[in-house]
């Protein structure tokens, strides 16, 4: 292990680590370099079936670089996108919170794991992508009378 965060799979495992990406493959213990980028600082790899995504990592910079860079497994950039929404981020690369086939999934940040916004994958290299808002129903009154019950109930456990 390279004692660095990434994505650890069953063969293989991807991190980045002074500009480059790596691929570390546990059968043969080798380490290459398979993409050079003009990245500095820390960055997390996020790995999908069709793509990567390299995301600021640095929970220390007062300044994060907010964009998401798209890659090809042919280790290509396809694109970069600008996350341009309200959020509360302990790193940059906490937004990337899912995939599906179609939709790369972020949240607003700060822990949360309520899918907010996501990127179609099919404007990813044509010069158009994007982040989308779901839309989604307004639960703040749901949650505040979660919150409440849980009072409640921690009251009569307590008292």
């Amino acid at each position: 292990h390279p004692g660095t965060a990434g994505y650890y799979g069953k063969e293989m495992g991807f991190y980045f680590k002074d500009g480059s990406l790596h691929r570390l493959t546990y059968a043969t213990g080798k380490d290459e370099v398979v993409l050079k980028t003009e990245l500095t600082g820390k960055y997390h790899v996020k790995c999908f079936p069709d793509c990567f995504v390299l995301a600021n990592s640095d929970f220390e910079s007062e300044k994060p670089d907010m964009n998401l860079y798209f890659y090809n497994w042919a280790f290509q950039l396809v694109d970069t996108v600008k996350i341009n929404y309200p959020c509360d981020l302990f790193m940059v690369s906490d937004v990337i919170i899912g995939e599906t086939a179609s939709q790369i999934i972020l949240s607003n940040g700060s822990g949360a794991v309520m899918p907010r916004y996501y990127i179609n994958k099919s404007e990813l290299g044509t010069g158009q992508a994007q982040i989308h808002t779901y839309n989604m129903p307004d639960l703040s009154y749901y949650l505040q009378e979660q919150e409440g019950e849980q009072e409640d109930l921690e009251w009569f456990e307590n008292g």
